[in-house]
């Protein structure tokens, strides 16, 4: 059975464990594989027990399917605003399901509980940044409802990628 819930620091284990199954399978051929096992390595679960505190406004969400870690979601107030900051908009820092998870509903259950708590806090408007290359991400985003909306050039690790800025209305 799928249980949503808000993960502590306590939790931080089992959301890198889903976090990181799935950049592992859904950025292997995307991204450098020297630049995968850096942002999954061993000290991302201290990155995750610390989260909490360095990110007071932000949330994250922690899926599990009969106690397994199947995804996790972060987000809060946006982090880098393109111009003042508009406090109408919540932006999703991240949301990843584990592959052994994907197709099975996870992601949409977390973007759903996303959406409900963000429209509850008093947000009227839904942010996030994909990797331009992840077809299975951006069709899933379009699939619920975020247009693509901008394009920004970053980079990661020493590896210049593209990512597109999508967004919703609540």
């Amino acid at each position: 059975m799928l249980e949503i819930r808000f993960a502590s620091a306590q939790d931080a284990e089992a959301v890198e464990a889903a976090r990181a199954a799935s950049w592992r399978a859904g950025y292997a051929g995307l991204l450098p594989q020297a630049v995968i096992d850096d942002l999954t390595g061993p000290d991302e679960v201290e990155r995750r027990r610390r989260w909490p505190e360095a990110n007071p406004h932000g949330r994250m969400l922690l899926a599990e399917i009969d106690g397994v870690p199947a995804g996790m979601a972060a987000y809060g107030p946006e982090r880098q605003p393109r111009g003042p900051v508009d406090p109408s908009l919540v932006e999703v820092y991240s949301l990843y399901v584990a592959p052994e998870f994907w197709s099975a509903g996870v992601g949409r259950a977390l973007l759903e509980r996303v959406v409900e708590e963000s429209r509850a806090a008093g947000y009227g408007r839904l942010v996030l940044w994909v990797l331009d290359t992840n077809t299975r991400a951006r069709r899933f985003y379009a699939r619920a409802g975020l247009a693509e909306t901008a394009r920004e050039r970053a980079e990661l690790r020493g590896h210049v990628v593209t990512h597109l800025r999508c967004e919703r209305d609540l």
